[in-house]
């Protein structure tokens, strides 16, 4: 791998101790942290790259500016009174130097600092994205029937329904342990977060409620009718709102994280399934369970504006916010569409698994996972050729998947056989 020169911004090889241009002491980047991959990972796109020449990290405080192989040939020369023409020379060239103003010094100077209007980066920008999950680290006895689950980064903890039992299952990722389970109602099928209220939104379509709850205490603090079987919950970040798809009545429900309150509720196509927001353009992508079809909902003007064809038993669907694509898990067909959301038109369609149900995307990593139902596989796809790179086996009807974007772990709901699986960057 390549990096650059802290000193002078010039490409450096790894495994060499000093810049070839200037001299200085290279630092090597950090390869890999503790529990998910390259610590220094950049979290908004895959491939980062090492920032240009001249924008790289300070020096370090211990290092001398002058240690510099061409440094100590200049200290020499002076101190054996070699070349005293060389050194009249230098007199004149600090003389010049001197005189320059700060904003046009020399370009070869290694004391140079980078302009005050632009803040250095972090070091961490230097790091290379993460690898893909495809390696099961651990398997956690849920027992029941786990079905959604979601991740809570900045307290550590998954959630997962409990589709038999009525509960969600709270577990702490140090220990690998469910610590509480909280009622909500019958079925509870899809969950999502919001962050900027920092509320967990739960579907329990059993009774056709809408449960709210508060990750910290862990309790809930609300419950909302939505109608009859409310399936799927998503986050719209930008409109500060909950999308929820209630297939027996063929909706869409905008709820208010603010208010808690119904803002819209949307016709839609029959048995609408998995909703995805855009958030660039504001539109919604709604599957329809059974049909070939996605329908673009309009969240400004709450309408239908258009229908997207794809292949049949549209199911699973996320939005990959780098790449502008729609990734669509095509149930009865066993196949992933990839929408290319600029055109609208499907740029690849990946041969997947048996009944892929849910997918997830994790950007930095540049992996898009689908749970294989029917073959007790997650399914790894490479986000920009389409290319399936793995399959590594989980448990009996994999069904919710979800990313940690600190960590890039994944973590998959087995329903068979009441298990969630851990998979871990390799």
């Amino acid at each position: 791998m390549t990096f650059y020169c802290g000193q002078c911004g010039a490409i450096a090889t790894e495994g060499t101790t000093f810049c070839g241009t200037c001299g200085a002491q290279l630092l090597q980047p950090t390869q890999s942290g503790d529990l998910g991959g390259p610590t220094g990972a950049d979290p908004r796109r895959p491939g980062a790259q090492m920032p240009p020449p001249g924008l790289g990290p300070p020096p370090s405080p211990r290092q001398n500016p002058l240690g510099s192989r061409r440094g100590l040939w200049a200290i020499v020369a002076a101190a054996t009174g070699v070349a005293l023409i060389a050194a009249a020379g230098g007199v004149w060239w600090w003389s010049q130097r001197s005189q320059t103003p700060a904003s046009t010094a020399t370009p070869t100077s290694t004391t140079a600092s980078p302009p005050t209007s632009e803040p250095t980066p972090s070091p961490s920008t230097t790091e290379e994205p993460r690898s893909p999950a495809t390696r099961v680290r651990s398997t956690i006895d849920l027992k029941g029937e786990p079905h959604g689950v979601t991740v809570d980064p900045e307290r550590h903890q998954v959630f997962v329904t409990d589709y038999k039992n009525g509960v969600v299952l709270v577990i702490d990722l140090t220990s690998q342990r469910v610590v509480k389970r909280i009622p909500v109602g019958k079925n509870p099928e899809s969950l999502a977060f919001d962050a900027g209220y920092e509320q967990l939104y739960v579907t329990a379509g059993g009774q056709g409620d809408l449960v709210v709850i508060d990750p910290t205490s862990r309790e809930v603090v609300d419950t909302l009718a939505i109608g009859a079987g409310p399936l799927r919950v998503s986050a719209h970040p930008g409109g500060d709102s909950m999308l929820v798809a209630s297939q027996a009545e063929a909706t869409v429900t905008v709820v208010s994280t603010a208010t808690h309150q119904i803002t819209a509720t949307i016709p839609t196509d029959p048995k609408p399934q998995g909703v995805a927001v855009d958030e660039q353009d504001g539109m919604a992508f709604v599957t329809h369970w059974q049909s070939n079809r996605i329908s673009e909902v309009n969240l400004a003007n709450s309408s239908v504006e258009g229908r997207l064809t794809l292949k049949q038993g549209t199911n699973g669907i996320a939005i990959d916010p780098l790449s502008r694509s729609l990734w669509v898990t095509n149930w009865d067909d066993g196949t992933v569409s990839v929408v290319d959301l600029a055109s609208r038109r499907t740029s690849h369609t990946v041969r997947a698994c048996t009944h892929p149900a849910r997918v997830a995307v994790d950007s930095t990593a540049g992996a898009a996972y689908v749970t294989c139902n029917g073959a007790g596989k997650l399914a790894v796809i490479n986000t920009t050729s389409g290319v399936l790179i793995a399959t590594p086996g989980v448990g009996s009807k994999p069904t919710g998947v979800a990313v940690d974007p600190t960590t890039g772990f994944v973590y998959v709901t087995n329903f068979g056989s009441g298990k969630l699986s851990v998979l871990q960057p390799s």
